[in-house]
């Protein structure tokens, strides 16, 4: 059988085409890829182990790939995750006013004979579906996050905007709230973080918090732009009934050592269409709750970092 999809990218098709073609950097890049391992990449070929996340741990699958550039990847899986004889298929981009349209198509088929179609319709709509999807927003977040525009950047999501404006410069907002090992102290929601992996855009973590009276964890690839003071970040795996949270931070500098913290939230709820519109507004509810908890103790440790820096410039420390 045969699916597909597609999905807009507001950047050039070059770059949409790197990210899909740079495998390796992969595990940086989507939640759901743990490890990449080569065994073969030249120019004709890529073949490589990819280790993946999900509900049940981890899954390594052969993955071979072929290309052209700034035009197509095709790939496939030799020996697709069982009850599936075969998985392969092709990204196909094209150029589409100022961005690029990417055509997923996937022909997915396995050996229960009988129930073949309804086998095949379950492992789409399930497992393989997802993290197309999850692959191809991921490259569009990574491309269009630091634009400072304020508005929804996923087609259909729920868009929640919150702004708070601090007395701390753009620089120290950005290095202390953009800190995770700093949100244990900051926030009394978050219970703890523990760093997986720090490099100057990238800081890979593991997070628990409280939303709510619930703990949540999630294993977070926190993506950070210094220059235009923006990170992005995506809540893996997502708790039901969330479908996916994808969170953009932008800080825009105000003057006298003062910015705006903007939080912007998309996100879509896993519900029955006649609950959907119930869910997404406790969802809301939920979120501005969060983000007023947010505001407040951001306020106070704010006035901390200000009565440490009074005092230090009247030698009192």
């Amino acid at each position: 059988m045969k699916f597909n999809h597609q999905y807009f990218i507001q950047a050039p098709v070059s770059e949409v085409y790197k990210r899909l073609y740079e495998i390796e950097k992969w595990p940086d890049l989507l939640p759901h890829v743990e490890e990449i391992k080569p065994i073969v990449i030249n120019d004709k070929e890529q073949r490589v182990i990819m280790t993946i996340r999900n509900s049940n741990g981890t899954e390594s699958i052969e993955t071979v790939r072929t290309f052209e550039k700034d035009k197509y990847i095709t790939f496939n899986q030799p020996k697709p995750p069982k009850p599936l004889s075969v998985h392969n298929g092709i990204w196909v981009l094209e150029k589409l006013n100022n961005g690029t349209l990417v055509k997923s198509i996937h022909e997915i088929d396995n050996n229960t004979h009988i129930i073949s179609r309804i086998v095949s319709l379950i492992a789409w709509n399930l497992f393989i579906k997802k993290n197309s999807l999850l692959t191809l927003r991921s490259i569009k977040l990574d491309l269009e996050y630091s634009n400072h525009s304020i508005t929804k950047i996923i087609k259909n999501s729920c868009f929640v905007n919150h702004s708070i404006d601090i007395n701390l410069s753009v620089n120290e907002a950005f290095e202390t709230i953009g800190n995770p090992e700093l949100w244990p102290i900051l926030f009394p929601t978050a219970i703890n973080v523990k760093v997986l992996k720090r490099e100057p855009n990238l800081i890979e973590f593991e997070l628990n918090e409280y939303v709510g009276k619930n703990v949540f964890p999630s294993h977070i690839h926190f993506h950070l732009d210094k220059e235009k003071k923006a990170i992005y970040y995506q809540h893996y795996p997502p708790t039901f009934p969330v479908k996916y949270m994808v969170i953009r931070w932008i800080f825009k500098d105000l003057g006298d050592n003062r910015c705006r913290f903007s939080i912007l939230r998309e996100y879509d709820i896993r519900i029955p269409i006649i609950g959907k519109l119930l869910a997404k507004t406790v969802a809301k509810r939920v979120i501005k709750q969060h983000v007023d908890d947010y505001h407040n103790d951001l306020r106070g440790f704010v006035k901390s970092v200000n009565v440490f820096k009074w005092a230090k410039k009247s030698n009192w420390l």
